[in-house]
């Protein structure tokens, strides 16, 4: 596994018919940071909270409105949980030489 996958699949198990963005996911790299430390760990974290809120379409408001809706919300949500499991995997695959 060379890159984490944040998509946004989680819409669809929602039902909702909110447009996703152009791109479905993004992958996102992390060959280049050390994960054993905790800097690494954050600017991993900084870019999955970047990409999910790209895929989700997070910072896209209504017109005329201030709040975010929830399906995109949740959408979020679920990417970076998704992801959270993907670096566990991540870090088990590496302690394990793999």
């Amino acid at each position: 596994m060379r890159k984490i996958l944040i998509a946004a699949a989680a819409l669809a198990s929602l039902g909702t018919t909110l447009p996703v963005a152009a791109q479905e996911s993004i992958a996102v790299p992390w060959r280049d940071l050390n994960l054993a430390s905790p800097e690494g760990q954050n600017a991993l974290d900084a870019r999955i909270a970047r990409a999910a809120r790209k895929v989700c379409r997070l910072d896209e408001l209504k017109p005329g409105s201030r709040i975010r809706e929830p399906a995109r919300k949740e959408c979020y949500r679920q990417a970076r949980l998704k992801a959270r499991d993907d670096v566990a995997l991540l870090r088990t695959t590496r302690q394990l030489g793999g």
